[in-house]
């Protein structure tokens, strides 16, 4: 994951924007931003930063 890296998303929303993109077509989005995401749905709202840790 690159530092400071963010998804991709359509500069305005459209109608059918909203549609697609609830089945996850025109979105960007790199697998830790998606795991972040549910994480904050499943914590109840509480967002945690991931990081990745290396044993020393």
């Amino acid at each position: 994951e690159a530092g400071g890296s963010q998804p991709l998303l359509p500069p305005k929303w459209s109608e059918l924007s909203t549609m697609t993109i609830s089945y996850g077509h025109g979105l960007a989005i790199s697998p830790l931003h998606l795991a972040a995401a549910y994480a904050t749905v499943v914590n109840g709202g509480r967002r945690v930063t991931p990081t990745l840790l290396r044993d020393p």
